[in-house]
């Protein structure tokens, strides 16, 4: 039965009532840290509660949860009940209602959400590519909710890095008496997540975009997802099979592309034998659907993605080399604690060998340094150590493997290593510059990006191949 502020027909209604509180974040008291502190939502130890399957998919999308969590407050007033956080989420991505651009940057498409929620959860949804504080009103004295993006940084809208805004959705339930009365799915306090505030106040910070929910539509009970197909029609018979029941899960997005599963996993989840898990992954491999790595596990493939980002780079260089990037341009500022290396081990999906050989060149850089209180690795002021019993004297701004890929340019440009001369190993040049072997590594990228060295193929040694310039070498 529909509530009764949705079954009066008035002409201009009360707020809705009531409206449970639904936060995009497992834990409302640690929205504060995450929102404005920068803490990593993966560290909420409630993560599970949102629906999540893994901490590490809590992380990532936890900051873009304003729709979904105004969403099922919407379902949770209307019928009773509703779907988890990442559930909805789940049927949203399986309507691209959310999309990604180039810079990883992840946005809302109204007009596929809206879709999503009309399909899929039998609740009329319209766009307002322009709307504005009166047609705000008007909506909410016939009775809709407004999910209502909101464009200014306040105290209504998370803190974002400057060119990483994204829409924040606030859910208006009702107006009345010249305020409007709105729940806030990133609210830091419970009096700004289920907030009443003047229409001039609400109306300076809207961002002229919203969706209109039509709640006396007619109720419809959440249905819980279906059986696993295992239980319907029994186990695979056999490796195409078994590609076959695989394959649909890719496709309908029960199997998402942030799911790693091992070879052990799916034998347990579809009741056969891992040989029969490694043929028929083979098959989804050949067909380009899913990707492997030893000792990790198996996930859907999605264009542009893949565990080795450069072909000529190592998987613990460019681990290294992001969170070098991370730490130079302030991510990671001075005196905050590095995520463990277990957290990174799951962001990067290594194992955690991989992990500690990445940080190895940051912490002769001087970089990052090992607390004692807590064994984390604690971001230091960028100060760097000597080499040895001698100083490397590098310029303040330059790391250690920028000076060392300096030094090197210098020597083949002043012909100390001429056209066609093997380099030293890189046994040879970490002794020489007293640094392990993936400072080497990672200094040697900009030399072969220029074409002053290219691997022999007959000893995997690297040659200069050519005398430039030093002007011409940068």
């Amino acid at each position: 039965m529909l509530p009764l502020c949705c079954a009066d027909s008035t002409a201009s209604r009360p707020p809705h009532d009531p409206v449970p509180i639904v936060t995009q974040y497992a834990t409302p008291d640690l929205i504060g840290a995450v929102v404005y502190e920068g803490h990593d939502p993966g560290d909420d130890p409630a993560w599970r509660d949102s629906g999540a399957t893994t901490r590490t998919l809590y992380s990532r999308w936890s900051r873009h949860l304003s729709g979904i969590a105004a969403l099922r407050m919407a379902l949770l007033h209307r019928d009773g009940q509703a779907p988890t956080l990442f559930e909805l989420l789940a049927g949203a991505r399986r309507h691209q209602a959310y999309v990604e651009d180039a810079d990883g940057r992840i946005g809302l498409n109204f007009t596929l959400f809206a879709d999503y929620m009309r399909i899929s959860h039998a609740l009329p949804a319209d766009v307002h590519s322009e709307i504005t504080m009166d047609d705000v009103v008007d909506l909410l004295d016939s009775g809709h909710m407004v999910m209502a993006s909101v464009s200014k940084e306040n105290d209504l809208r998370p803190k974002r890095d400057p060119g990483k805004i994204e829409e924040h959705l606030l859910l208006a339930i009702g107006h009345q008496a010249g305020y409007i009365h709105f729940r806030n799915p990133a609210g830091p306090t419970k009096r700004t997540r289920e907030a009443v505030l003047p229409i001039s106040r609400f109306a300076a910070h809207l961002g002229g975009q919203g969706l209109s929910l039509d709640l006396p539509g007619s109720p419809r009970p959440y249905t819980p997802p279906p059986l696993d197909p295992k239980l319907q029609r029994g186990k695979p018979q056999n490796a195409q099979e078994l590609a076959a029941r695989m394959r649909e899960r890719i496709e309908d997005g029960r199997w998402a592309s942030d799911q790693l599963y091992t070879k052990s996993q799916l034998a347990g989840l579809f009741d056969v034998a891992q040989e029969t898990v490694k043929t028929a992954l083979a098959i989804l491999r050949h067909e380009g659907l899913v990707e492997t790595r030893s000792k990790i596990g198996t996930r859907p493939k999605i264009a542009n993605r893949s565990w080795n980002p450069a072909d000529d780079m190592s998987r613990s260089a460019y681990i290294t080399h992001t969170l070098r990037a991370r730490i130079t341009e302030g991510a990671y500022p001075a005196g905050e604690t590095l995520p463990s290396q277990l957290e990174l081990t799951r962001e990067f999906e290594v194992t955690r060998s991989v992990i500690q050989y990445a940080l190895e060149p940051l912490k002769s850089d001087g970089l990052i340094t090992r607390s004692p209180s807590n064994n984390r690795f604690v971001v230091t002021a960028g100060t760097r150590p000597k080499m040895g019993n001698r100083s490397w004297n590098p310029a303040d701004d330059m790391s250690r493997s920028a000076y060392i890929a300096h030094t090197l340019r210098a020597r083949i440009t002043e012909g100390t290593y001429p056209a066609g001369e093997t380099l030293p190993s890189q046994v040879e040049l970490a002794r020489e510059f007293k640094v392990v072997r993936s400072v080497i590594q990672y200094a040697l990228e900009p030399l072969k990006s220029n074409g002053l060295i290219t691997r022999s193929p007959s000893n995997n040694r690297f040659v200069v191949t050519a005398v430039k310039s030093e002007e011409s070498a940068r």
